[in-house]
């Protein structure tokens, strides 16, 4: 009995010691794969991360070289409309003082005493023509303003008008008052064409003044219309130039602020990634925190039942080859030696009982997540798990000389082991969007951990499920509209060979990509034209149509 008791006890402490210890194992395996996962995840985003710093570099990099050449290219435009604007601000200027004043066609002369003075004289110079204003506060600011520009356009204006002998009478026009004798005349003129038309010569100097000096000036009453003509082609000019290069800034500005919003869009998306990157990176690396703690713990865990179950077992195969050899073998050898020389019950006629290996019943409970339970530091194996009870049959009955039967049914501790925590984890999520329009992208669905296993529960299953999406082309062809309405008719009537017409287009609501077909808007396919209101017209026909009508008058 003290046998059976012996190996009953030490069998239910293999069995729990046992069990744990495979719990153990199998949480190891566990843990191990999942570190595996999550210095992969690990790696996997702190390369993320370093490739989102790459490219964000890269783009800052680009933002910044493109934000230099757009601010040198602008600051040279500035100075350049600066230089521009003051060109056009002299023309202003000149415009404002040859306008044609009191319906006359002609500058008018300021007057005093008995020398008369035109408000303005051009002038040839060494450096070309210029203008020469009567007011000297006028001159002033004329002088002050004048930009070389602006100069060099008034010089070659003027010179176009004064450069040929005939044209010059064509700007200016004395009263008759002011006709010289002619003698003077003919001494004052380079030309026979000039013979009609005397300007009023500068009095003599013995010594012109250094300003005036290599100048030579004609008097006359300019022609203000022909005059603020030439001067209105040139501010037309210095105006289309302010305006182009004007047009040319905004141009580049919008370029500019749409490749700005683009970069910094794109950086935004980068950090974004990274932010995510980071995310999953920092996710990863608590995780495998978590997990090597686990993986410590549970080693030591390992260590601790392995250590015990050699100590156990040790302490049990001494007393049951104690109990065997000194308390059964021992016995049966010692009672045939003496029952030898016995008549009645020699050990021939001993017959002793022999019973068949336990069997255990069911457990009351599965396990038990109270064990081990400790006692003082030390487990006890009674204190946790449940009850089953062993039975045997017997193989062999004894007979009236041999020894009896023991115990046939016997209660023994079981499943004192924590319970199984299985994985479970949730549905599958929607297909995410695919990571690229064509050529071959992925898309995947993933699913999270409800619970997490333990006590050698069964492992999760991955928790991402990914496909291969949109294989195809990039190419792309165009999506065509259907036939717009027919466009009203041109015409209401056939004035000859003329006939009206009428069109009707299809237009791109998708545009081609990659190496994609799109008809010309002209082509067959995306134009049709056709005759319409080919009668010929009878005369009664009225427009109803409004029209701009534009005039244009050379006046030179």
């Amino acid at each position: 009995a003290e046998l059976d008791d012996v190996i009953i006890d030490c069998k239910a402490f293999e069995n729990m010691n046992r069990m744990s210890y495979g719990q153990v194992m199998t949480d190891l395996s566990r843990l191990g794969s999942e570190s595996a996962e999550s210095e992969e995840m690990i790696t996997e985003n702190y390369n993320c991360i370093a490739q989102q710093d790459k490219e964000y570099r890269a783009v800052q990099n680009s933002l910044n070289n493109e934000r230099m050449s757009y601010e040198k290219i602008k600051a040279e435009n500035d100075a350049e409309m600066t230089i521009k604007r003051n060109d056009l601000a002299v023309f202003d200027f000149i415009m404002d003082l040859t306008k044609c004043k009191d319906g006359s066609f002609f500058l008018q002369q300021a007057r005093g005493g008995g020398n008369a003075s035109a408000p303005m004289r051009v002038c040839s110079t060494q450096a070309g023509f210029e203008l020469n204003f009567a007011d000297p506060k006028v001159q002033a600011k004329a002088n002050r303003i004048m930009t070389p520009g602006a100069r060099q356009a008034i010089s070659m204006a003027l010179g176009l008008a004064f450069g040929a002998g005939g044209k010059a009478t064509a700007l200016l026009q004395v009263d008759a008052g002011d006709e010289q004798d002619p003698t003077t005349t003919a001494s004052t003129t380079t030309s026979a064409a000039n013979a009609g038309l005397t300007p009023k010569p500068d009095p003599v100097k013995e010594e012109p003044p250094a300003s005036t000096q290599w100048k030579k000036c004609t008097d006359g009453k300019p022609n203000c219309g022909l005059l603020h003509d030439t001067m209105s082609l040139q501010w037309g000019k210095f105006k289309d130039l302010v305006d182009e290069l004007q047009a040319e800034m905004d141009k580049n500005k919008d370029e500019w602020d749409k490749l700005r919003a683009d970069l910094n869009e794109q950086m935004d998306v980068i950090a974004g990634q990274k932010a995510e990157c980071q995310t999953g990176f920092n996710q990863a690396t608590g995780k495998k925190n978590t997990l090597t703690a686990e993986n410590t713990e549970k080693t030591q865990q390992a260590h601790e039942l392995t250590v015990h179950y050699e100590q156990y077992m040790g302490v049990c195969h001494a007393r049951v080859e104690e109990l065997l050899f000194t308390d059964v073998c021992a016995v049966r050898k010692v009672r045939n030696e003496v029952m030898k020389s016995s008549s009645v019950s020699p050990p021939s006629k001993i017959t002793d009982c022999d019973v068949a290996d336990w069997i255990a019943a069911a457990c009351s409970v599965p396990c038990d997540d109270t064990c081990p339970h400790k006692v003082g530091g030390v487990v006890d194996p009674y204190s946790c798990g449940g009850t089953q009870t062993l039975t045997r049959g017997i193989i062999v009955n004894a007979n009236e000389f041999g020894i009896k039967c023991p115990l046939l049914k016997k209660e023994t501790r079981c499943s004192q082991f924590k319970c199984p925590v299985d994985c479970e984890m949730s549905d599958w999520s929607a297909w995410s969007k695919c990571t690229k329009e064509c050529g071959g992208g992925a898309r995947q669905m993933t699913r999270s951990v409800l619970t997490t296993p333990k006590n050698g529960g069964k492992f999760c299953d991955s928790p991402v499920k990914p496909e291969a999406c949109n294989t195809g082309s990039c190419d792309r062809n165009c999506d065509l509209s259907s036939w717009t309405e027919w466009s009203p008719c041109s015409m209401a009537c056939n004035p000859g060979s003329m006939p009206g017409f009428q069109e009707r287009v299809k237009h791109v609501i998708v545009p081609i990509r990659g190496n994609g077909e799109c008809p010309d808007p002209q082509s067959a396919a995306r134009y049709e034209k056709q005759v319409c209101n080919d009668q010929p017209c009878v005369g009664d026909e009225k427009c109803i149509a409004k029209q701009d009508l534009i005039i244009a008058i050379d006046a030179s």
